[in-house]
């Protein structure tokens, strides 16, 4: 069981710090230091919310590196979040409606959040092995 444990936590680590990393370089969050401004809450508001998912049962919560497109249309706040929230609960009523038409909506979107999160690929030094080995896996 401590190996299914340990796997868990490093490719849930791994993963919330390498969306950690593409939004915040997004949204302009890291100093002249390249230190992330606010990143020791986000890796902590991750360990809790996959805590509190993998107590009540639910699959693995996570940040998700769509939160890019919002930071990129001049989201900062936790008020983006909170209204993205309500928009999807509204959305929810329309839930017959959005099947006949997800596809053709779908696509467009999830291709302009690959452009945004490949937009941050020209940071990573591919000379120094140590660096883009991490993030070549971390793409793949």
């Amino acid at each position: 069981m401590i190996v299914v444990i340990l796997t868990f936590f490093f490719v849930v680590i791994f993963y919330t710090a390498g969306t950690v990393m593409g939004v915040v370089t997004q949204g302009g969050l890291i100093d002249k230091n390249q230190h992330v401004l606010g990143g020791g809450r986000a890796l902590i508001t991750g360990a809790v919310a996959t805590t509190i998912g993998a107590i009540l049962g639910t699959s693995t919560t996570t940040a998700y590196a769509e939160s890019t497109s919002g930071i990129a249309a001049g989201g900062r706040t936790d008020l983006t979040a909170i209204v993205t929230a309500l928009l999807f609960a509204l959305s929810s009523m329309f839930v017959p409606l959005l099947t006949v038409v997800t596809s053709a909506v779908t696509v467009p979107a999830l291709v302009i959040v690959g452009i945004l999160m490949m937009s941050n690929v020209q940071y990573i030094d591919w000379n120094k092995m140590e660096l883009a080995v991490p993030a070549f896996l971390q793409s793949s």
